[in-house]
């Protein structure tokens, strides 16, 4: 049997979905409307394809685009990036599967080669039905694409006890601050982002965030487009915490064929842990309502001296949340600029 590559703008984009939903391996993250929510900083390109078999059945999809910026901000450098990974359909035998990753191999490789890329990029989402609960696989499944090394963790927490069990394996901290925020004259509102009168709301809770850390939030337009293509169609959703009169906190759930992840957190002023917990609280409840059997509430972060990722960590795991594993992994296809890179990254880190 032999193997083609089709392009996803060439196969179709509603053809592609239908893919998405239909394939246990692929998440929210694969599907087309993702690819326009990426990181707004560098300039992208669409490479993402489907491989076919020789009667044109679709076997695997691969979400990939070639991302171009300057590391240090003057090096030009190119990578392509897999937010997905690839995702073959189902019930197929393991020397078939082998072949088709073995193929989607060979034909990234070749189109690093004519891009002139420094290295390729993927991660698995650990919300696709095929990689969450008893299916969650022992080994990487990126290694089979010729992928080494970046096995991280991520917290999640299993909806598929009652809310009393859930809610009384949260860490003893959250309880305490749950309950004394439900004691203050407050209001959880998803009709903001509903009617899309939330875009707007949002984007200034970010700015505002993204403000205390000196950081370039994300745009107005970027924001409008998850509430237009995710949160207005039922694939996320928004709340927003309203005190006095006022939205001071909001967040957005990603949510699809079973599975729910924390996506967005932002909130008016410092120190608002209690808003923040309310609103992943309340996501929590309605998920599991919903028939959501697993909520990824974010990347952990075991070790190291960042004490605010540290932090944020722990927030996330304070809703009793068990550790899971993040498939990563990278291909180096240019190694002496992709050495020097990490030369120069790690002559950057403070001692």
């Amino acid at each position: 049997m032999s193997f083609s590559a089709c392009l996803r703008r060439d196969f179709g984009e509603d053809r592609w979905n239908d893919l998405v939903d239909r394939f246990d391996e692929a998440w929210l993250w694969h599907r087309s409307e993702f690819r326009e929510s990426v990181d707004f900083r560098f300039e992208q390109a669409d490479h993402s394809f489907v491989v076919l078999d020789e009667a044109q059945a679709p076997l695997a999809i691969m979400p990939l685009r070639l991302t171009h910026y300057r590391a240090l901000r003057v090096i030009p450098v190119r990578t392509l990036r897999s937010i997905g990974g690839p995702a073959t359909a189902n019930g197929l035998g393991a020397k078939l599967r082998s072949r088709i990753l073995g193929f989607v191999h060979e034909h990234v490789l070749a189109l690093a080669s004519r891009l002139g890329v420094t290295d390729i990029e993927m991660s698995c989402p650990p919300m696709a039905p095929a990689l969450r609960g008893e299916r969650c696989p022992r080994t990487n499944p990126l290694a089979w694409v010729g992928c080494s090394g970046g096995l991280a963790h991520t917290w999640v927490v299993d909806l598929r006890k009652s809310e009393e069990a859930i809610r009384k394996a949260y860490a003893s901290g959250t309880r305490e601050e749950l309950r004394r925020f439900r004691r203050e004259p407050i209001d959880i509102r998803s009709d903001l982002g509903a009617t899309g009168g939330g875009t707007e709301t949002f984007h200034e809770l970010l700015v505002a965030t993204f403000g205390r850390r000196d950081l370039r939030p994300h745009s107005l337009g970027y924001i409008r487009h998850i509430f237009d293509a995710f949160v207005s169609r039922g694939l996320a959703r928004a709340m927003f915490l309203v005190r006095d009169g006022e939205v001071v906190a909001g967040n957005i759930t990603a949510i699809y064929k079973g599975g729910a992840q924390y996506w967005f957190g932002a909130s008016r002023y410092d120190r608002m842990g209690g808003a923040n917990r309310m609103l992943v609280d309340r996501q929590i409840v309605e998920a599991r309502a919903g028939g959501i059997e697993f909520f990824e509430t974010g990347q952990a972060c075991l070790w190291g001296d960042d004490q605010p990722l540290r932090g944020i960590s722990d927030f996330k795991r304070s809703f009793g949340a068990d550790l899971y594993p993040l498939f990563q992994g990278t291909i180096i296809t240019g190694p002496k600029l992709h050495a020097s890179l990490q030369v120069l990254e790690a002559s950057r880190q403070p001692r």
